[in-house]
C-alpha cells in the first residue's frame, strides 16, 4: 500500500482505465476449458472485479474507511486465488467442497435461533434437515475435520490452511508485507475497531484540512486496490493463456506518478 500523498483524481482515472481494459479483454463470450480450477478462477475473478468497481465508485466521495473494508475483501480474494493456483485442480476442488461446511454452519445457526425461540416445529424440521444433509455430504465434510488436543472432533474454519497467515506465507512475495501492514489495518475498518473509528484525531477543526486528508487516504486505498486487482487480472489472463503485462506496467507507472509528495 502506498504511503506518500497521492492525487486522488489521477488514481480514480487509473481505476477507470483498468476497469475499461478488463472489460475489453475479459467481458463477453470467450472459450475456456471446462475444469474445476477454471470455474473457481472465473468466479473469484468476477467477485474481485465487482469489489474493485465498488472501491472505484466510493473513491470520489473520499470515504476511505468503507473503501478500506472493500480493499480487505479484494485482497483476501486475490490471495485465495494465488493459493489455489499453486495446485489448481486439487485446491479448486477443496474450495468448492468447503461450501458443504458453510451450509452446515448456516443450518446450525438456524437451529440455535429456533431453540432460543422455543419453536418446536422449526427445531424438529431443522434437526432432520441437518442430519440428512450431513449424511449426504459426509465424505465431503470429512476432509475438513480434525481432532483437537483434547481429542474432540473439530472442523477447520477455512477451506485452505488452518489460518490465512499460513497461506499468505506459502504464497509469499508482496502478499506477506501486505498481510502484516495493509490487511491488518483494513480488518480494523471492517470490524469497526476503536483504532479505525476514533482515529485520526486531527489537531485542527479546519474542515478543508480534514477533507484533504480524507482524499489522500482514499487515494492510497485506490492505488493499493489497483495493485491487487492488477495481480488478480494477471492471474486470470494466465488461465486463458494470455497476458497484458505491458499495459499493467504502464498503468502502475501512472499510479506511482500520482505521488504528489
Amino acid at each position: 500500500m502506498m504511503k506518500a500523498k497521492v492525487d486522488l483524481e489521477k488514481i480514480v482515472a487509473c481505476c477507470g482505465d483498468l476497469l475499461e481494459r478488463i472489460h475489453k479483454t475479459s467481458v463477453g463470450e470467450f472459450k475456456l476449458e471446462y475444469t474445476l480450477y477454471n470455474i473457481v478462477a472465473f468466479k473469484l475473478f468476477g467477485y474481485a472485479l465487482n469489489t474493485f468497481k465498488s472501491i472505484y465508485y466510493l473513491l470520489p466521495h473520499t470515504v476511505y474507511e468503507q473503501a478500506s473494508v472493500l480493499y480487505r475483501t479484494i485482497w483476501e480474494t486475490g490471495v485465495n486465488l494465488e493459493w489455489i493456483a499453486i495446485d489448481p485442480e486439487v485446491r479448486a476442488e477443496r474450495f468448492l467442497g468447503f461450501t458443504a461446511v458453510e451450509y452446515r454452519r448456516f443450518l446450525e445457526g438456524r437451529l440455535r435461533t429456533a431453540r432460543r425461540a422455543k419453536d418446536t416445529d422449526a427445531i424438529l424440521a431443522l434437526t432432520r434437515q441437518l442430519a440428512a444433509f450431513q449424511q449426504a455430504v459426509e465424505q465431503q465434510l470429512a476432509q475438513f475435520s480434525f481432532r483437537d488436543k483434547a481429542g474432540r472432533k473439530r472442523t477447520h474454519t477455512r477451506f485452505s490452511a488452518p489460518s490465512l497467515e499460513a497461506i499468505v506465507h506459502e504464497v509469499g512475495g508482496e502478499w506477506i508485507d501486505e498481510y502484516d501492514r495493509d490487511y491488518s489495518l483494513s480488518c480494523m475498518y471492517t470490524h469497526g475497531a476503536p483504532g479505525a473509528v476514533l482515529f485520526p484525531l486531527y489537531d485542527t477543526p479546519d474542515h478543508e484540512i480534514d477533507r484533504g486528508r480524507s482524499a489522500e487516504r482514499a487515494g492510497i486505498i485506490g492505488a493499493s486496490g489497483i495493485e491487487v486487482m492488477g495481480r488478480i487480472y494477471h492471474r486470470w489472463l494466465a488461465t486463458r493463456g494470455m497476458e497484458d503485462d505491458a499495459f499493467l506496467r504502464e498503468l502502475w507507472l501512472r499510479v506511482q506518478g500520482a505521488n504528489s509528495a
